[in-house]
């Protein structure tokens, strides 16, 4: 169950990394031109790499002096999967969740 909960807490933080793009409240039609010009998979692997950096960061279990092995490999399998979501990120739309 801990490299489950682990997995869950890393999508859960992705979630939230994306969440910024979506609150943004700008009309449509300026949306829609804009998006033409954004590279959303460099986006969306920026931000899978930021949350990554945070939870290695912060997470206790990350921490040298703890030696969590089976935290670092579930760690690395939860990065991994979501850099595979990121690099079929092609639109805004694939950041909504739900």
């Amino acid at each position: 169950m801990k490299g489950r909960w682990t997995l869950q807490t890393f999508v859960v933080a992705v979630a939230f990394a994306f969440a910024p793009s979506l609150a943004q409240s700008v009309p449509a039609t300026e949306l829609t031109a804009a998006n033409a010009q954004i590279d959303w998979r460099t986006v969306a692997r920026n931000d899978v790499e930021a949350v990554a950096k945070l939870i290695l960061d912060t997470h206790p279990a990350a921490q040298p002096e703890v030696g969590d092995p089976e935290f670092m490999d579930t760690f690395r399998r939860a990065k991994s999967i979501a850099l595979g979501f990121a690099d079929r990120t092609t639109a805004e739309a694939a950041f909504c969740l739900g």
